[in-house]
């Protein structure tokens, strides 16, 4: 995954970290660290989803951002790790918390 602080604040832009993921977001929570994002460097050709089945966790991907809402928290998820070969892509994940914030600084920029 590449660093958060490797990339540029157009960079994150174009990784769709916009208000449209947010809106777009499937799940109710808000909560910080229960809701994550995973923003695709390009959409999936053939994403292999069944080897994520996880249970409390629940996951949806749409487009070129993969949600995962973990509401026993990301630690001993074991399936945070498997997502990005899973997708077959490279991923940059964040929290909730961390892409309002980004969210802000974009919005910032315009």
């Amino acid at each position: 995954m590449k660093s958060i602080i490797e990339r540029n604040p157009r960079e994150h832009a174009d990784c769709s970290i916009s208000r449209s993921a947010i809106v777009n977001n499937p799940f109710p929570v808000r909560e910080g660290k229960a809701l994550h994002y995973f923003f695709l460097n390009s959409g999936p050709r053939k994403p292999d989803l069944e080897n994520l089945q996880a249970k409390p966790e629940q996951f949806h991907l749409q487009e070129k951002v993969f949600y995962l809402y973990a509401p026993d928290g990301i630690g001993g998820f074991r399936l945070a790790a498997k997502v990005e070969a899973c997708l077959g892509v490279p991923v940059t994940a964040r929290n909730w918390n961390a892409v309002r914030q980004l969210d802000s600084m974009i919005q910032d920029l315009h």
